[in-house]
C-alpha cells in the first residue's frame, strides 16, 4: 500500500505535467547553461509547431536519463506544489 507521500507525489507530478512553469528547465539545470539550452529545443521539438501539452512534456520526460529524470523529479517534489491539500 503507498504511503501518504507517495501518492501525494504521484498527485502532484500529474499536476506539474498539465502545469508545468515555462521556465522549469532554467530552474532545475541553472548550473548547466548547455543543458538549458539542449531541453528547451528537445521539449519545443516534442511539440512541433504547436503548443506544449501534457504529451510534449512525458514525451521530454520520458526521452532524458535516469540522472536527469531524478533531477527532475526531486525539483519538483521540492519547488512545485499543485495544491495547498498536497502539503497537510
Amino acid at each position: 500500500m503507498a504511503t501518504k507521500s507517495k501518492e501525494c507525489a504521484m498527485i502532484n507530478f500529474a499536476y506539474f505535467t498539465a502545469n508545468f512553469p515555462s521556465d522549469f528547465i532554467e530552474k532545475v539545470w541553472k548550473d548547466d547553461e548547455r543543458l538549458i539550452k539542449h531541453f528547451n529545443e528537445k521539449l519545443k521539438q516534442f511539440s512541433g509547431s504547436r503548443m506544449i501539452d501534457i504529451g510534449s512534456f512525458v514525451r521530454f520526460f520520458l526521452d532524458l536519463n535516469g540522472d536527469n529524470q531524478i533531477k527532475l523529479t526531486n525539483w519538483i517534489e521540492n519547488e512545485y506544489l499543485a495544491s495547498s491539500e498536497l502539503a497537510k
